[in-house]
């Protein structure tokens, strides 16, 4: 069974904070031109960053899931509704890891998995158990 763990969180908030401080910038530039209009912007911006900080992504990381056994790859994922893929490892074509800039300097990555009908990816790993989870599909 192959969870994010807690790293990968603190991980993903950060890359999440880096992205949204151009955001932030903008709305401080608004708050300046239109002082009504930017500061409810910035409210805004800043409630929909704590939103997703503080539930979505720790409530996304502990509800995704992979499991393999001898025949099936198992996907659980869901942060609202439960969703389940079930994928035959002989139907997988290959795989590859993948780390954005952001996410290679905090040691990040995800798991892209190939089949004939497209791409699935991942949840964030840390390095380590997503080579971990491409082993153990290649054997």
């Amino acid at each position: 069974m192959y969870k994010a763990n807690s790293k990968t969180v603190y991980t993903l908030r950060a890359v999440l904070t880096v992205y949204a401080l151009p955001v932030t910038a903008v709305s401080g530039g608004a708050a300046a031109i239109y002082p009504y209009a930017g500061m409810a912007f910035a409210l805004l911006t800043g409630a929909v960053w704590i939103a997703v900080c503080l539930w979505y992504i720790p409530s996304y990381c502990s509800r995704y899931c992979i499991s393999v056994n001898e025949k099936y790859l198992m996907i659980y994922s869901g942060v609202l509704t439960r969703k389940t893929v079930k994928l035959r490892i002989s139907e997988i074509q290959y795989c590859e890891i993948v780390s954005l800039v952001p996410k290679k300097l905090l040691n990040a990555s995800f798991v892209r998995i190939y089949t004939c009908g497209g791409k699935i990816t991942s949840c964030p790993f840390d390095t380590v158990k997503a080579s971990e989870l491409i082993r153990e599909l290649s054997v």
